[in-house]
């Protein structure tokens, strides 16, 4: 119900005082501040913008003297090219990601004449997709929506809402990646009482994509899955389409798959932890951190989670067939933990995952080797000494239909079975505990090399 209050509490707290007795524009939004300064005389400063749709400001000046005083203006980091002038004469060029101060002898009826061009940037985020950025805003597609009431709300206006698209989302954009900028159009229109609006937007973006046919929907329905990593063929035909303000709907894509040929999925992978990251990896459910080379997960706050009851993490990057797989597992007294193999379509939950999995346990001392088609198939398990809080080295050697488990020892696989469910997909480790105060477990010395 204080949604509504985000924006005069933007607004109250866009100007702040200065330890120099002088002024600094924090943030830019019409608005009219009342201040003492310099001297002790009381001015008035008012601005004048439709900021962030446009890329001008105007500052006012209204004082009942002449009076000295620093006047400071924000320049954000993704403005590279902002310009000042004071009554109509350029000021020093400032830089961005810093604060410009102005300090002069300021009368009554001064302007002070703020630009920030704004180009289109592209940043890379999850699986190498991009967000596309223009001056302070992010942009997502413009999807159509259709809003259907579930429950009645005790207040009127205030009901539990559902969300359906009506329009195709799963697109990947084509761009010049040396040109970015050049590949979007841009269009104006004039600016609305409520312009973060779907269909009212003053500033929409014009792209060009191709429908990805492969990103789908996750298994609940609810949202999709990760954006497959790019570059991404599709054969689908070349189309435009609208982007507009992340904050114009409530249905919206914003990390884009980049069109294009695909990489070719490495023969071999080795995790590298040595410098404390985990670069790559996505995770689901839990908390992850690296510690003495190895990748740990941990319980969540929430620890009653269904995401701390089957947390995992994957490498996109890799899509093994035949393949020998090693790792080394910590797992404490309660639950399993193990290795993911030829996986595909993870997403948080339990068993939200397509693709085997071999694990151990200290609570049952067994090995167990299964799969997920978002639901656990258990498909053998074999009695097996693990200690709590001790590495058991794991190898998953899978070749064609036959899959061979070893653990332990690694002398001879403890698990051999033909199973062709899944022929291909990535590697990742997996816990399973429903005790969120045990849920701990490691994965270290992670490899994978193609037979």
């Amino acid at each position: 119900y204080n949604f509504h209050m985000g924006w005069p509490k933007f607004v109250q707290n866009s100007w702040a005082a200065a330890p120099d007795k002088g002024l600094a524009v924090l943030a830019y939004a019409p608005a009219e501040v009342s201040a003492t300064v310099g001297d002790g005389t009381k001015v008035k400063m008012r601005s004048e913008t439709i900021y962030p749709f446009g890329d001008t400001v105007r500052l006012r000046v209204a004082t009942p003297k002449d009076v000295a005083f620093p006047l400071s203006l924000r320049i954000p980091g993704w403005c590279d090219n902002a310009t000042i002038e004071v009554n109509g004469k350029a000021e020093p060029a400032p830089k961005a990601g810093t604060f410009a101060k102005i300090e002069r002898m300021w009368k009554q009826g001064d302007e002070v004449v703020l630009k920030m061009p704004m180009k289109v940037k592209l940043q890379r985020g999850l699986n190498d997709s991009v967000t596309v950025h223009r001056g302070p805003l992010v942009y997502s597609l413009a999807i159509k929506q259709r809003i259907e009431a579930f429950e009645k709300g005790k207040v009127a206006g205030f009901d539990s809402l559902e969300y359906y698209p009506e329009s195709p989302w799963n697109y990947g954009l084509v761009f010049d990646e040396k040109n970015p900028d050049a590949s979007f159009e841009v269009k104006t229109t004039a600016l609305p009482d409520q312009p973060f609006s779907r269909t009212k937007s003053p500033i929409t973006l014009i792209a060009h994509a191709k429908k990805v046919p492969t990103w789908k929907m996750a298994h609940s329905g609810l949202v999709a899955l990760d954006p497959p990593v790019s570059p991404v063929a599709s054969e689908e035909p070349e189309e435009k389409i609208e982007l507009v303000p992340f904050g114009s709907g409530m249905l919206r894509v914003t990390s884009f798959p980049v069109i294009g040929k695909p990489l070719a999925p490495p023969q071999s992978y080795a995790a590298d932890f040595s410098k404390g990251t985990f670069d790559r990896w996505v995770t689901y459910g839990g908390s992850w951190y690296i510690r003495d080379g190895a990748l740990h997960t941990s319980a969540e706050a929430h620890s009653g989670s269904g995401g701390v009851v089957g947390a995992k993490a994957v490498m996109p990057y890799t899509n093994f067939a035949d393949f020998v797989y090693d790792a080394k597992v910590t797992v404490s007294e309660a639950g399993d933990a193990g290795l993911l193999f030829r996986a595909s379509e993870a997403f948080p939950g339990m068993d939200s995952y397509r693709g085997y999995y071999a694990g151990i346990s200290a609570e049952k001392n067994e090995l167990v080797l299964g799969k997920a088609d978002n639901r656990w198939i258990p498909i053998k398990s074999v009695p097996l000494a693990v200690k709590a809080g001790e590495a058991t080295p794991i190898r998953i050697e899978a070749e064609g239909s036959v899959i061979r488990v070893y653990a332990g020892d690694l002398d001879e696989p403890k698990i051999e079975v033909t199973d062709d469910s899944f022929r291909s997909g990535m590697i990742g480790v997996r816990r399973y505990c429903t005790k969120g105060e045990k849920h701990a477990a490691a994965f270290s010395e992670i490899k994978a090399s193609g037979l």
